[in-house]
This record gives structure tokens, C-alpha cells and sequence, in this order.
């Protein structure tokens, strides 16, 4: 129902002359709430409570809150992670193709797009783990750009 993991995560773009990496934790509860906080090279707080996603850089003093209905293609990646820990297979299958490979000790799912305006986005996001704790999430975007977001998860 709840949980905090620590990450790190590399990205990789052809606007980049090396990999952006990035590290923090990633907050979630039951049924709605996602917070992905970075701490490294930057502070930045993303929060996804409900329909609304609030983006914040405190050493700016800057905050920034929008409807996710009015963002499909940031929508459907939101719902990909909160639609993943929910266990929620019918609000994935809404928004990607969905294929589920392995098995409970070790799976992979993986979700492509099957709306045209994430597609443009988005070509495929891989969402591993271990019976019910995720481990990885790899985006591949329409343009070739890459991330990977490796989890641990924190004892509370």
C-alpha cells in the first residue's frame, strides 16, 4: 500500500555530450500518490496526487501545477508506475500493449504505447522486479533517447 526506494538513474540523449545522472527516492501510496524526489546533481520535486502533478525546484522558487487529462502523453507514463505498484492491469492495458515475461521470482513487463500522441514519446518502457518489489525501469523514447532507473528499496 506505501513505500520508499532509493534510486539512481542515467539518462542518455543525443543533446547530451555524456549521461545525466541523477539520484534521489521515489515515494508511493495506495491508490494515487507518486513522488519522485531528486537530491543529485540538482534538488527537484515531482508529485502525482490524483489528476494533478505538481513540479517544484526549490532553489528557484519555482512551482508549477498541472492537470494530467490535459497531458495524455505525461499521464500515461505516470499511469504506467502507479497502474505497475496498484497491481492494476486494466488502467495499463488503457493506455500501452502490455506483454509480462518470467515469472514471479524474476519479471519483466513491458508496455508499448497504444495511444498515437505517447507514441511520439514514447517507444517502449520495461518495468522489472521481484515478486512484488520493482527493481528497474527502463524508458526508450520515440527519438532514441534512453533512461534507466535502477530501485532499492529503503527499510523503514
Amino acid at each position: 500500500p506505501a513505500g520508499q526506494s532509493r534510486y539512481t538513474e542515467t539518462k542518455t540523449s543525443a543533446l547530451l555530450r555524456e549521461p545525466l545522472k541523477s539520484s534521489g527516492t521515489l515515494r508511493y501510496k495506495k491508490p494515487a500518490f507518486l513522488e519522485k524526489r531528486v537530491q543529485t546533481p540538482f534538488e527537484e520535486i515531482l508529485t502525482v496526487d490524483g489528476d494533478r502533478m505538481t513540479w517544484e525546484k526549490p532553489a528557484a522558487n519555482k512551482k508549477h501545477t498541472m492537470a494530467l487529462r490535459d497531458y495524455p502523453a505525461v499521464w500515461g507514463f505516470i499511469e504506467s508506475m502507479r497502474a505497475t505498484l496498484n497491481g492494476d492491469a486494466k488502467t495499463l492495458q488503457r493506455f500501452y500493449k502490455v506483454r509480462l515475461d518470467g515469472d514471479e521470482r524474476q519479471w519483466t513487463l513491458v508496455l508499448l504505447p497504444s495511444d498515437s500522441d505517447m507514441a511520439q514519446f514514447i517507444r517502449v518502457i520495461r518495468i522489472s522486479g521481484s515478486n512484488t518489489r520493482l527493481s528497474t525501469v527502463e524508458i526508450e523514447e520515440a527519438g532514441g533517447d534512453r533512461s534507466l532507473m535502477s530501485l532499492r528499496e529503503e527499510m523503514n
